[in-house]
């Protein structure tokens, strides 16, 4: 059996956000493969795109990854509000010398696809709901550090709220 090896980008090994990452870049990749099928209007697996480009790299590894970007918030006297941001996909290569190059047509087309369609597929598919709710409240934990507002009380006080699991891989 084939097994792929779980890379994390941050502490969230066995922690809900780290099961959603996982979960959310499993699924995704199951559809740029083309394994399953996303119910999403005009969406087309990256080989399905590929059909149309000329461009293929042989001994390169495709790379996706989700971004949070351009995340903002309101702050008032009493209260701190999402006011805007969006999931991306990005993508690349990397060459067997683990060199990084831009990925080729089908796969920007793909990426752009996601992105573009982020909202649509969240309310269709919860895990990319969870992902980019959570994406705010990394952004918002950024947000409250960088302007030095004090939580270690709330959050010690509530630790017990943390959601946790045993992850794979």
């Amino acid at each position: 059996i084939h097994v792929q090896m779980v890379r994390y980008i941050g502490n969230v090994i066995n922690n809900d956000l780290g099961r959603v990452m996982r979960e959310a870049d499993y699924k995704m990749k199951k559809w740029a493969i083309g394994s399953e099928k996303p119910n999403i209007s005009g969406f087309k697996d990256v080989d399905e795109l590929m059909s149309t480009s000329n461009i293929n790299y042989y001994g390169a590894s495709r790379r996706f990854w989700f971004v949070p970007e351009d995340m903002r918030f309101i702050a008032s006297n009493n209260f701190l509000m999402f006011d805007t941001g969006r999931m991306t996909l990005k993508t690349e290569y990397i060459f067997l010398d683990n060199k990084s190059e831009k990925a080729e047509p089908s796969d920007i087309a793909f990426a752009n696809f996601f992105t573009q369609n982020y909202l649509e597929i969240a309310k269709k598919y919860k895990i990319y709901k969870e992902l980019f709710d959570y994406a705010k409240y990394v952004a918002l934990s950024q947000y409250l550090k960088r302007n030095r507002i004090p939580l270690l009380w709330y959050l010690l006080a509530n630790k017990n709220l943390i959601v946790a699991e045993n992850s794979p891989g």
